[in-house]
């Protein structure tokens, strides 16, 4: 997490899978209830909302300390990968506790139910979701799972183009 001033932003920012731990998490395939009680029946991927809640009253500590100290900073949540999902699911959390939010997820795998899409897509107009030719993670966990994806997406091609 950080600060920039030139784009009178805080960042907060997730890495992708890099561990043998992250591996684990990305393979917990099973649902878990979303106890957000604006999201009434959604299901998100367990291995992310674990992860996610492990760090998010930390993140938000600091969101809270950081806008203390820029108040008319906008907050931006971004991840790749793994860090993508992470980054969704902390900008659901993010914007709850009423902060401005934009979220940019970059090979992002799907994240919870359809019910779990929509309601992100009215909570986040602002969510922007960015994949690549050649990358197998937004498409997993499968649709036949009943895993949906949040966003529009822009998709870059082999040669770069979007």
């Amino acid at each position: 997490m950080g600060y920039h001033p030139s784009t009178s932003s805080i960042y907060v920012v997730f890495r992708g899978t890099n561990s043998l731990q992250n591996w684990i998490t990305d393979l917990k395939f099973a649902k878990a209830d979303y106890p957000y009680p604006r999201c009434s029946g959604c299901e998100v991927h367990k291995g992310f909302y674990q992860a996610e809640q492990a760090v998010i009253n930390d993140v938000l500590a600091e969101v809270k300390r950081l806008r203390g100290l820029y108040p008319s900073y906008q907050v931006v949540v971004t991840g790749h990968s793994l860090g993508a999902a992470l980054a969704q699911l902390t900008a659901v959390d993010v914007k709850a506790a009423g902060y401005p939010v934009v979220s940019y997820h970059i090979g992002c795998p799907r994240v919870g139910d359809a019910d779990f899409s929509k309601f992100v897509q009215n909570l986040l107009p602002d969510i922007h979701r960015i994949t690549h030719d050649n990358d197998i993670v937004p498409q997993v966990p499968l649709q036949s799972m009943h895993f949906h994806h949040v966003a529009y997406e822009y998709f870059e091609d082999k040669n770069g183009a979007v």
